[in-house]
């Protein structure tokens, strides 16, 4: 969104005057140009990257390089339907692959990846205009697609540096037992190549949220809601924010400008509802996990969600005061 002076010729006198311009989402209050909002969120990914590469070996690169050509390539077909460029801007496809690959098992074909993001960029942001258009979370609806499709190969968790077989974090609280809080924070579990690591994470949200790309109200609210929920029903709140992808789809998912509310409001309660359906499902569903479904079911009741947020005059305000 931006202003520019035009020049108009009314009854033989020139004038000049702002001319209002409305460009896609997202729009966000940062003092930055679009592609440089989508530069900042790919550098707060690289920690966790790094970190899951480091955990899980080259494999993890893998992941992530598969995801990303999913997700260009899904952008170069649309291109070529709408007779378009079909080279644009790389940032929306790196941002999409990057987010679902550190959603996604270690141990996956290289093809479940590509196939996700392919996915998941036609059918939830091409097919409703492109990026900025979208309703649904592209990497979010490429995740759900695979779990549906081929589920065999969501569950390949692996133990870091072993790179054996093992059972999640929430998979063994559910069971009665679990890791210790310091195994969770430093992030040595089996998991998602994304979710593991606490500090990597926490250190790749702050950044979001010192440059104002991200806004603090979704993390505040969702994480709140988690813990809370974890604090009546299981009596451990940390574990809760510390398994599984909780942090993870606060700071990188949850904060996404193009999906997420418009008003202050409704991006809190957005967070809040996120964590609420987050935790039913972990705690009374057959999933031991929920974020992405939970992303999903909030996605579409934004509109309401704006529509019940929406600022409101002032009682006694006129239209000409």
């Amino acid at each position: 969104m931006s202003t520019q002076t035009t020049t108009a010729a009314q009854d033989g006198v020139v004038t000049q005057g702002p001319t209002l311009i409305i460009g896609p989402a997202p729009y966000v209050h940062a003092p930055l140009t679009r592609q440089a909002i989508l530069a900042v969120f790919i550098t707060a990914v690289v920690p966790v990257l790094g970190v899951a590469t480091y955990f899980f070996g080259w494999r993890a690169l893998g992941v992530a390089v598969a995801a990303v050509a999913g997700a260009y390539g899904a952008e170069v077909v649309a291109h070529w339907a709408r007779q378009r460029s079909l080279f644009g801007s790389p940032g929306p496809a790196l941002v999409t692959g990057l987010v679902l690959a550190l959603a996604l098992p270690p141990a996956v074909p290289l093809w479940i990846p590509f196939i996700g993001a392919f996915f998941g960029v036609l059918v939830a942001q091409e097919l409703f205009g492109g990026y900025g258009y979208q309703i649904f979370h592209p990497a979010m609806v490429g995740w759900v697609f695979l779990v549906i499709s081929f589920p065999s190969f969501m569950e390949g968790w692996l133990e870091p540096f072993e790179l054996v077989t093992a059972a999640t974090p929430l998979s063994q609280i559910r069971a009665g037992a679990g890791p210790d809080l310091w195994t969770l924070f430093a992030g040595t579990t089996a998991g998602a190549l994304g979710e593991t690591s606490v500090p990597a994470i926490l250190l790749g949200g702050l950044l979001l949220l010192v440059t104002r790309v991200a806004d603090w109200r979704p993390v505040v609210g969702m994480l709140g809601t988690v813990a809370l929920m974890g604090w009546a029903f299981t009596g451990n709140p940390l574990a809760e924010l510390m398994a599984g992808a909780a942090l993870f789809g606060a700071f990188f998912v949850a904060t996404d400008p193009v999906t997420t509310p418009l008003t202050r409001w409704g991006r809190f309660l957005f967070g809040v509802g996120v964590g609420l359906v987050m935790m039913v499902i972990r705690l009374w569903a057959s999933r031991p996990e929920g974020v992405a479904f939970a992303i999903l079911f909030m996605n579409s009741l934004v509109p309401l969600v704006n529509l019940l947020t929406r600022p409101r005059p002032k009682k006694g305000a006129t239209a000409g005061a």
